[in-house]
């Protein structure tokens, strides 16, 4: 499991634009560092949050920040 870390973040709240009324999914906004598709202190939104464990959140492509 890759371990990023993003820095200046925000939670943001996106609908699936398939079902409006779906409750949204969760997702942080900010500064990332180290991983491997994107340069350190590139401003990224994570995929949809799907789990915390301790002070990790588990993204739905399985990255833990």
């Amino acid at each position: 499991m890759l371990l990023v870390k993003i820095q200046n973040w925000a939670v943001v709240a996106k609908r699936n634009a398939r079902n409006q009324l779906a409750t949204p999914d969760i997702h942080l906004k900010g500064m990332v560092s180290g991983h491997p598709s994107w340069p350190d202190g590139t401003e990224i939104t994570t995929s949809p949050i799907r789990h915390r464990k301790g002070e990790h959140l588990i993204s739905g492509n399985g990255t833990r920040e």
